[in-house]
This record gives structure tokens, sequence and C-alpha cells, in this order.
């Protein structure tokens, strides 16, 4: 039986907090939702690491 854990982040990770995040992420998932907020700033050359890996956006 496969479980599915879904997780809803109220605020924007940052620092360590948010590379432990994608290293579970990574670590554990085949796939995963990577989703951003039009009211939340992302560090754009971080995301730009993920490019290679977008299947969709």
């Amino acid at each position: 039986m496969n479980i599915v854990e879904y997780w809803d982040l109220s605020t924007n990770p940052t620092d360590g907090t948010y590379h432990s995040l994608i290293k579970v992420l990574c670590d554990h998932s085949d796939t995963f939702y990577f989703i951003t907020r039009k009211e939340l700033s992302y560090d754009q050359d971080v995301l730009a690491e993920f490019k290679p890996h977008i299947i969709e956006s």
C-alpha cells in the first residue's frame, strides 16, 4: 500500500530549513510539486537550478 503525504507550508522556508526540505523531497520522492506563490519572493538563482528537472510549469 502506497501512502501519499501532503505538506502545506504556510510560510516561505529559508536558509537551512529550505535546504533540508529540498533534500528530504529529493531523497524520498520520485516526483514532487514545487508551487510558487505570487505574494512570496524566491531566489531566482535557486529556482534556475531546478530548470533541468522540471516536468511541467
